[in-house]
């Protein structure tokens, strides 16, 4: 019994050490049911520390009426309204059994991952938007629950 309370304890110091590097975690989705290829989905992120450096996460909220195993994104951030980064990913929602990825309870599942292979590093104040629209062949893609950034704090060296 000793050894199971020292287990729960040192998860939930951990977990409580984790959330405190936390400093920015929202999520967003589209405004209907149904996402459209010409509307955004848009985060934005207010830097209030010169040069700051982020471990960021990437959270994509779907249920099981998405009919396709992986998701095309565009992702774009803009600083202060002009472009600084683009590119475009896929993610593999499903495996080849059509068993979904991530976690969850029910028919919603979250799948979370790094933004990027490494740490970003954010240089100037003010705001940061992070845009994204979704590559698929369909116009509309039902489904996506809502796209979210977690942005941790890392201690500079």
């Amino acid at each position: 019994m000793r050894n199971k309370l020292l287990i729960f304890l040192s998860l939930f110091l951990f977990q409580s050490c984790d959330s405190e590097r936390i400093v920015y975690e929202e999520f967003s989705g589209p405004e209907s049911v149904a996402w459209a290829a010409h509307t955004p989905i848009e985060l934005s992120f207010e830097q209030e520390a010169n040069e700051n450096t982020y471990e960021v996460i990437m959270h994509i909220r779907h249920n099981q009426s998405y009919p396709f195993s992986n998701l095309f994104l565009f992702r774009e951030v803009y600083y202060e309204g002009r472009r600084q980064f683009g590119d475009t990913m896929e993610i593999q929602l499903a495996d080849a059994y059509g068993r979904w990825h991530g976690k969850g309870i029910g028919s919603i599942k979250q799948l979370d991952f790094p933004y990027k292979r490494s740490l970003m590093k954010l240089d100037g104040l003010g705001k940061y938007s992070f845009v994204f629209s979704h590559g698929m062949r369909s116009e509309t893609l039902e489904g996506i629950e809502s796209i979210g950034l977690t942005f941790k704090n890392v201690a500079s060296e």
